[in-house]
């Protein structure tokens, strides 16, 4: 489970950085932070795991920005440099 200072916690913060770079988070999307919550999906795993939410589809302008695939991408970047982030300050 998620933990504040726990490994799930460091991995977040790489996350949230590299999202700041490649989306904007924080002036183009709005920055909600980490949090800790006892969703399924950080409980029950063996390993350690965030939960991302770049967008809401209950919110119209940013359903639409869901919709576009460079938008999209642009997520799966920036998860993907902080991921990398994070394994190089490991070493």
């Amino acid at each position: 489970m998620y933990k504040h200072g726990s490994e799930a916690h460091e991995i977040a913060k790489c996350v949230l950085e590299a999202g700041r770079n490649i989306l904007g988070i924080g002036t183009e999307i709005k920055n909600r932070g980490i949090k800790e919550a006892n969703f399924v999906v950080l409980t029950n795993t063996k390993m350690p795991a965030v939960l991302v939410e770049h967008e809401f589809y209950t919110n119209k302008e940013a359903a639409e920005k869901l919709k576009d695939n460079n938008f999209r991408q642009l997520c799966a970047d920036h998860i993907a440099e902080g991921l990398l982030n994070y394994l190089g300050s490991v070493k």
